[in-house]
């Protein structure tokens, strides 16, 4: 993968860091977004480097739009055109009383939570890619929790996140762009809607870790023939 560039958002957390060093350690080169997690942001950069990779450090808040634009352009600076993106952020549920906020507010906080980082970077990456007419787009669903709940197990990949990066990227196939969904398996039978099946366990009936999603995501990247694939939901 060395002629590939990676942007990685939520690059500090748990998956995304494990999606970072494994695409660095196939040879590709990385920018790690992060916002808040600062030292794990810079933990992630710091261990690709010291296994030889390249990656670049971009903190940012990718909900709002000149913060992605400015992840974008750091990477582009360092390495040149993004050519694969990976979106790994997931916000959980918001911090707020519900008795302070009706209905209509509680869910267009959570939909910005949830969706606005992922498609403010998607736009300004695809523009890019659709210029080029070749990129690749991965969209990670749900939230790494070492002792997920049953609710958290039940929506793990169903989230807005998921529609929006499995029908909106629909639009990014006449320029070559190729978009996936990954679904860590998690450890319930199966929940669906839509008829997106979302089977809960490995083939080995593990809990999925991070790494599992690393490899996944790798694959993705790095094979040819996933190029003539879109919009596809795939389960790590």
């Amino acid at each position: 993968m060395s002629e590939r560039v990676a942007l990685v958002v939520g690059g500090a957390g748990a998956v995304g860091g494990a999606v970072a060093r494994r695409l660095a350690s196939r040879g590709a080169r990385v920018v790690v977004n992060y916002f808040r997690n600062v030292a794990a942001g810079e933990q992630v950069v710091a261990d690709i480097r010291a296994a030889g990779g390249e990656a670049v450090p971009a903190q940012a808040n990718v909900r709002n739009e000149e913060d992605a634009a400015r992840a974008v352009e750091t990477g582009e600076l360092f390495f040149g055109d993004i050519n694969v993106l990976v979106t790994c952020a997931c916000a959980g549920p918001a911090e707020v009383n519900l008795g302070d906020l009706s209905r209509d507010e509680l869910l267009l906080r959570q939909l910005n939570a949830q969706l606005m980082g992922t498609l403010n970077v998607i736009r300004i990456v695809a523009r890019g890619m659709a210029a080029r007419r070749s990129g690749r787009i991965v969209c990670v669903t749900g939230r790494h929790e070492p002792h997920p709940t049953l609710e958290q197990l039940a929506t793990a990949s169903n989230t807005p996140t998921a529609l929006l990066a499995r029908y909106a990227t629909l639009g990014l196939t006449p320029y070559t762009i190729s978009a996936y969904v990954v679904a860590p398996r998690s450890a319930l039978g199966a929940a669906s809607s839509g008829g997106l099946a979302a089977y809960a366990r490995t083939s080995d009936a593990r809990l999925a870790t991070p790494e599992d999603v690393a490899r996944t995501v790798a694959c993705i990247a790095e094979s040819e023939v996933a190029s003539a694939i879109s919009a596809e939901l795939i389960h790590a």
